[in-house]
């Protein structure tokens, strides 16, 4: 064989390979990307986030199945004008059919959270805790504060209600302790975000030797969006028998009555102090019953009235009437300053205050 030919033989030989080798890759690629295709939520920018909430995103709270049983949900994280998701994580353990069960804040989501309770026999089972948890938008959450746990004998220790408001620049959170069962211990307190000290505490003897006509439960309203003020109540079932507001910093106290006749109002403004009510039946609760009172009511020609009412300056405005007993209006607060309401016949209204 001559020199030509061995190399011939060689260059075919080294094509053979090359093309084994480009079959073998193309073959090997195919299989990754069908595999694992390339999808947004898979960039690396997608998987990680910031602790904190950026100015052009918003926050969705997505419960896995009916909120009054769901015991786990994702936190989605999606850009305000484009609605495109960014961002998600799940959070378990969920306290199920919780009327407050988490708060949304720039830096913080704020979440209920129970652990080791039986459902199926509604009781606690060793290590039973209900705590709030802490979770910044990068996903990681850890406990705040417990509410309630069980000890080493199986006792309930009961330190807060299951509820919470913090105020909008994440100093401080409103909670409630003890129980009429526990008055001297029985107050709204606020603690200091950071700290988890209690830098107020408004005692329930304290209010009811001030007024002493007074009687209801200790309930939780709302931080101004300023974060100078918190608004709490005293209530009996659905009615507020007053109103108090603490002045952040100073811990100044003011408390305000509601006409009795308003039952404490709904649609609450905490900017400027204005709850609306009617002079209907109100909620009955039993269908049947509901029925003949609005019958009644018909009969005898009685009018339904939608009012307006500032605690500050104790001005009432009436703002509609009706001669149909299970009107309420529908009032809704649009803004701080934009009241709508639904007339009888279905017509939006919307009444601007002007307070400024």
């Amino acid at each position: 064989m001559n020199v030509a030919s061995k190399k011939e033989i060689l260059i075919i030989f080294l094509l053979a390979i090359l093309l084994l080798a480009t079959t073998a890759f193309y073959i090997l690629y195919k299989k990754y990307i069908s595999v694992e295709p390339a999808t947004d939520q898979q960039l690396p920018e997608q998987l990680t986030h910031n602790i904190c909430l950026g100015d052009d995103e918003t926050v969705l709270f997505q419960y896995h199945g009916p909120r009054v049983t769901a015991t786990s949900a994702d936190i989605i994280i999606t850009d305000k004008i484009t609605s495109k998701e960014k961002f998600r994580f799940q959070v378990d353990n969920l306290s199920p059919n919780i009327g407050w069960p988490y708060e949304f804040r720039k830096c913080g989501i704020y979440i209920i959270k129970e652990f080791n309770w039986d459902y199926k026999r509604s009781k606690s089972l060793p290590g039973f805790s209900e705590e709030l948890w802490k979770y910044t938008y990068d996903g990681k959450g850890k406990n705040f504060l417990t509410f309630t746990n069980s000890d080493e004998s199986g006792k309930i220790n009961f330190f807060y209600d299951y509820d919470f408001r913090t105020d909008f620049l994440e100093t401080y959170i409103a909670l409630i302790a003890g129980s009429l069962e526990r008055i001297k211990e029985y107050a709204t307190v606020i603690k200091e975000i950071p700290t988890k000290n209690d830098v107020f505490s408004l005692g329930y003897q304290n209010i009811i030797e001030k007024y002493p006509d007074l009687i209801g439960f200790l309930g939780l309203g709302e931080w101004t969006k300023d974060s100078r003020y918190f608004w709490g109540r005293l209530s009996v079932g659905a009615s507020v028998t007053a109103f108090f507001r603490i002045e952040r910093g100073s811990w100044e106290v003011k408390t305000f009555l509601p006409p009795e006749e308003t039952a404490g109002g709904t649609a609450f403004n905490p900017e400027y102090g204005y709850l609306i009510y009617d002079t209907g039946p109100g909620w009955i609760g039993i269908d049947v019953i509901t029925e003949q009172v609005y019958d009644e009511w018909r009969k005898a020609g009685k009018i339904v009235e939608l009012h307006l009412y500032n605690l500050f300056t104790k001005k009432d405005i009436l703002l509609a009437t009706s001669t149909e007993p299970s009107w309420h209006g529908d009032p809704r607060w649009l803004s701080d300053t934009e009241l709508q309401y639904e007339l009888p016949n279905g017509e939006k209204k919307i009444y601007k205050i002007n307070d400024r």
